[in-house]
């Protein structure tokens, strides 16, 4: 009896709140009013000439799939000589990926190296630890240096594994950007 009782209440509760679709086209109606003109509208062509203060933003220019309301079609290749020759970008160069690369290969190895000796000198306090017996004093300094020696180490290892995670991304990036396999390499 309860049941049907918790039921037939918790049914109520949600007539209750039905959404009146009319009332919420009138507040989204005002609230449009409120904001007023649009100063600026974002397209894909206009994407990379977007700036504040002056300064111009990074943005990658995205294609799209199927050409905006008003745009047209891409220009032909007859109508390319009409259009100023831009300056080709720096990633269009097999130096760029491969200095990027060997970038973050020189991080992996100093950090690989780094966590390997860190673990050694950390093996050597807890074997220092172990065989000080009962001189409470000296452990407890002993401890301090292993719980930094520790810390020092865990960063290193999450430093290691962005690194790793960096190479990944470059070589997804390049696939992104069209880039030959052979310029990873």
């Amino acid at each position: 009896m309860r049941m049907i009782a918790l039921l037939l209440t918790f049914s109520f509760g949600l007539l209750a709140q039905v959404i009146d679709l009319g009332e919420l086209k009138r507040q989204e109606e005002e609230r449009r009013k409120k904001v007023g003109e649009v100063k600026f509208v974002l397209t894909d062509t206009n994407l990379n000439d977007v700036g504040t203060e002056g300064k111009k933003l990074n943005f990658v220019q995205v294609e799209p799939d199927v050409a905006a309301e008003g745009e047209g079609e891409p220009p032909s290749e007859t109508d390319t000589e009409s259009v100023a020759p831009t300056k080709p970008k720096e990633s269009s160069k097999p130096e760029y990926w491969q200095d990027q690369k060997k970038a973050i290969e020189k991080r992996i190895q100093f950090l690989s190296e780094s966590i390997e000796s860190e673990q050694s000198e950390l093996n050597q306090l807890w074997t220092d630890f172990y065989n000080m017996g009962d001189n409470a004093f000296d452990q407890d300094a002993v401890k301090v240096k292993i719980s930094q020696k520790t810390s020092s180490l865990e960063s290193k290892k999450i430093g290691l594994r962005q690194a790793q995670d960096d190479l990944a991304a470059l070589a997804e990036r390049a696939r992104r950007e069209g880039v030959p396999p052979g310029w990873l390499r």
